[in-house]
């Protein structure tokens, strides 16, 4: 039956807005940046020098906060054209594997001595950004600061993140971590002090330290949801996912399905 002459403009329009709408989908996912190949403007990681390099750049805008050489070499070329907010994981990432580094050799200061630093040492400098695992993980990480009092005091693959932060979807696989004897300190597979919102990650291995110790986070005073941890954890207030979980935050302190 032929369609009446009246909705021929009308399917006309539609089409074209369809057509428009696909159009911005598609320029809005279209690169931004050597660094943000798929446009969801978080900064893309491969290795470990670009992993530590965020340290530099801890609200993730593709602007280093300092150290602006150490920065540009581990993310060299274009960041970002319009501005992000945080990073992903591309792959897994191994410490103990020389695939993992830019260098193509693992770097000794890493896996021995006093090991990893944190991303985020100080309260007054915490991680304030997305950071998405894509599924990855992260596999032995090691930490070693056990004369360390204040600096930093929480230690983890995050020492401190803020409550503008969300970790999500990675996992943190055979950990060593081991945090200061102060009963102040703070040790965690993946976080040490916790004010962001940490969903669908997990971590595996061994913490300890004097405070307080958890196998995902030292001590939580944000959200945790769709999480787990699984390994051997000690400290003044040891707990297998958190050791110590509070609510100083008006909205801190909630742990769901998790385990």
């Amino acid at each position: 039956m032929a369609k009446p002459r009246a909705l021929i403009p009308l399917l006309i329009i539609a089409a074209l807005l369809i057509a428009a709408a696909s159009y911005g989908i598609a320029t809005s996912q279209s690169a931004n940046g050597q660094h943000d190949t798929d446009g969801d403007r978080l900064i893309e990681i491969s290795n470990l020098e670009q992993l530590n390099a965020i340290r530099y750049d801890l609200d993730g805008d593709g602007m280093p906060d300092r150290n602006a050489e150490a920065y540009a070499a581990a993310f060299p070329g274009t960041i970002c054209e319009s501005q992000c907010h945080g990073y992903e994981l591309t792959r897994p990432l191994d410490f103990a594997a020389a695939e993992s580094y830019a260098s193509g050799a693992v770097n000794d200061k890493w896996t021995t001595g006093a090991g990893w630093l944190p991303i985020g040492v100080s309260e007054e400098a915490g991680f304030y950004a997305i950071f998405d695992g894509n599924g990855h993980t992260v596999s032995n990480l090691y930490i070693n600061r056990t004369t360390e009092l204040d600096d930093p005091g929480a230690v983890g693959l995050f020492g401190y993140t803020d409550r503008e932060s969300a970790i999500r979807n990675v996992g943190i696989v055979d950990v060593d971590v081991t945090g200061s004897s102060s009963e102040y300190a703070y040790a965690g597979g993946l976080v040490g002090q916790n004010g962001s919102t940490i969903s669908n990650s997990y971590a595996t291995g061994n913490v300890s330290g004097g405070g307080d110790a958890g196998g995902l986070v030292g001590r939580n005073g944000g959200t945790i949801s769709d999480s787990h941890a699984n390994g051997t954890v000690s400290g003044g207030d040891a707990g297998g996912l958190v050791g110590w979980n509070a609510s100083w935050s008006e909205d801190g302190g909630i742990i769901t399905d998790s385990h």
